[in-house]
């Protein structure tokens, strides 16, 4: 009986691996992304990254922020698919590494850390997409 429990499941998990899989972003086009993450002072944020969580479907971006507060998403495809997006930022070195816990003083409020807290939204629509997101203390 285990035997053919276990021949049943080969057949199903093969089966599905061929009926129209992939990635569902493959047949999903991606439109230019691109802003600048500012501070309370207007000042650009140095480091970090900023991360696109989309609301429609199950898919999370993040781009490196540069010296400058700019981003850029690249990847795979560059860009993102159309549609709405929470936004989150990780601050670069808020842990201290694999199992230490240091906390660093945020040069933003905190909530910027979690895209369901944040406030920061983002509508990518066919084209260039410029984002410019302003921190509060």
């Amino acid at each position: 009986m285990r035997c053919l429990a276990y021949r049943l499941t080969v057949v199903v998990v093969a089966g599905l691996a061929g009926c129209g899989g992939g990635n569902p972003t493959d047949r999903m086009n991606f439109y230019p992304v691109k802003g600048k993450v500012l501070l309370p002072d207007g000042k650009p944020l140095t480091s970090g990254k900023v991360v696109f969580v989309a609301t429609e479907f199950s898919l999370m971006s993040p781009s490196d922020i540069g010296s400058d507060g700019t981003f850029e998403l690249k990847g795979q495809k560059d860009g993102l698919p159309e549609g709405e997006y929470r936004v989150r930022i990780d601050p670069g070195g808020a842990s201290g590494g694999a199992g230490t816990h240091r906390k660093v003083a945020l040069p933003f409020a905190g909530k910027y850390t979690d895209e369901d807290a944040s406030g920061l939204k983002a509508q990518v629509k066919p084209g260039e997409n410029n984002f410019k997101f302003n921190l509060t203390r």
